[in-house]
């Protein structure tokens, strides 16, 4: 079973060559974070004609508050038998996931996609989200689960095993610490939310699928910014897996990167559970 997790960045104006870019991949499943009304239309249309016989799509929601775009929903898409999974995640921002049961070779397994706002635009919404997810996942499963998106973080990763967030400051002689306050709350608690699902889940069983199969001594990234001829790049998309998905592969396709569908790289999974 081949899953593709991919941010399209809502550009609508580049959903065939989104679509044909997947299909090259010949992948099962493909979740796909900031769907816009418009691009979701063009991106289900488009798997549709070619053979993901189950699509769905999250709600569109206004905001009153126009500093959070709505917008920016979630697609999964399924070659596999696919039904809606019930209740979704608690996020309060119901467009950013959608929960699904995959029917592979008479398996039931959970699938979840988010896109968590980032912090930098959204603030403190981005915590809740991050606190919802886990709320919602924090408990033993009766079948094995998938949760893959774009979580908007961590802020970085060490060659340790260190994992640093945005409730953290990393200074430049290396020491890390964490916030008293950030952006008018505790830096303890941001620091949690993002911790809790990079690193607390494998509590119950949802482990960090490219860590597990390739330790922290591999730099990778999936989100890359220029910035005054500087590039910034950061981990931000993941797959988070239950061990008897049995990952037989996991890496981010950066052979996608120069053709500029996006500013993240799609990551493919491949699993024989």
């Amino acid at each position: 079973m081949k899953l593709i997790t991919w941010n399209t960045a809502h550009r609508s104006s580049r959903a065939r060559e989104q679509v044909a870019i997947l299909l090259e991949r010949h992948p099962d499943i493909i979740a796909l974070q900031e769907v816009t009304p418009s691009s979701g239309r063009q991106l289900a249309d488009l798997l549709l004609q070619n053979g993901f016989g189950h699509i769905t799509v999250s709600d569109r929601c206004d905001s009153p508050d126009k500093r959070i775009s709505r917008s920016y929903g979630v697609l999964v898409a399924s070659r596999l038998p696919m039904s809606t999974l019930n209740p979704q995640l608690p996020l309060p921002f119901k467009e950013k996931s959608l929960s699904v049961i995959i029917h592979c070779r008479g398996i039931p397994v959970e699938l979840h996609t988010v896109h968590i706002p980032p912090g930098s635009s959204n603030g403190w919404t981005k915590v809740e989200c991050l606190e919802a997810v886990y709320r919602g996942l924090a408990a033993t499963a009766r079948q094995s689960r998938v949760l893959c998106g774009d979580f908007n973080a961590p802020q970085s990763e060490s060659s340790g095993a260190a994992v640093i967030t945005w409730g953290q400051r990393l200074g430049s002689n290396g020491n890390v610490r964490t916030l008293r306050r950030i952006r008018g709350g505790s830096g303890d608690r941001w620091d949690a939310a993002e911790r809790n699902i990079l690193i607390g889940l494998a509590e119950y069983d949802l482990t960090d699928v490219f860590r597990s199969l390739h330790g922290y001594g591999v730099p990778e990234y999936s989100w890359n910014l220029n910035r005054r001829g500087m590039q910034v790049k950061r981990r931000f998309d993941h797959v988070f897996a239950s061990k008897d998905m049995h990952p037989l592969s996991c890496r981010y396709l950066h052979e996608v990167d120069g053709h500029q569908l996006s500013d993240h790289t799609p990551l493919e999974v491949e699993f024989h559970p």
